[in-house]
């Protein structure tokens, strides 16, 4: 559902309420990367995780999809806001501005 509204409105002109939860975040804002850095770091402040775990947060809990998440991760590389691991878990180097599952990222 969430890939769907981004295709049919790629500005985020729409919102989503979710009656069970009164302070949910507004789903979708005109520029969700700045958002979505604003949860990542409220969520894993301190903590070092995969990627995946960042994508599966994302995907189950917020209203973004994977896409967001990937900027999210980049914006927070640029500014300092993470740091990922040269290697991931496999050994293999990860690819500079990628954030596979296996990426190692650590949250200040």
């Amino acid at each position: 559902m969430k890939e769907s509204m981004w295709r049919v409105d790629p500005d985020g002109d729409f919102r989503f309420v979710d009656n069970t939860d009164k302070d949910q975040l507004v789903l979708l804002e005109l520029d969700p990367v700045d958002d979505l850095v604003r949860v990542l770091r409220s969520q894993f402040a301190g903590q070092t995780v995969t990627g995946q775990d960042v994508k599966k947060y994302v995907q189950d809990e917020t209203g973004f999809i994977d896409k967001h998440a990937t900027v999210a991760l980049r914006s927070l590389e640029e500014s300092g806001g993470i740091e990922v691991a040269e290697r991931k878990l496999s050994g293999a180097r990860r690819r500079k501005r990628s954030f596979p599952d296996d990426a190692v990222i650590t949250f200040s």
